[in-house]
């Protein structure tokens, strides 16, 4: 964000706050190597910093977002869901309380 919001103040440019989001990758459960190896191949970040896996991971994620000033967050799974039901319940339980 600091680095985009410096970007539009040198073009003389304002971006509200409230503007910035991001899509992240998640999975409730371990993913194939092959796609982790394919969302990684061009950052040095730690791997929960670009696909979280399990509720801890995720939650943190969007936690350190948060905290970072993002507001709004598109949450996509990495791996096939069971049911989309169950995995919106599950997405509910515990993604809603980041709500803001």
């Amino acid at each position: 964000m600091a680095t985009i919001q410096a970007a539009a103040d040198g073009a003389g440019r304002c971006i509200d706050d409230d503007h910035f989001g991001i899509s992240i990758p998640y999975s409730r459960v371990p993913v194939d190597d092959a796609i982790t190896a394919r969302l990684l191949h061009k950052t040095d970040a730690d791997r929960a910093d670009i696909l979280p896996i399990g509720v801890d991971e995720l939650s943190s994620l969007l936690q350190r977002h948060l905290d970072a000033g993002m507001s709004k967050f598109v949450l996509r799974p990495m791996s096939t869901p069971e049911g989309w039901d169950s995995e919106l319940d599950w997405l509910a339980q515990h993604a809603m309380p980041f709500q803001n």
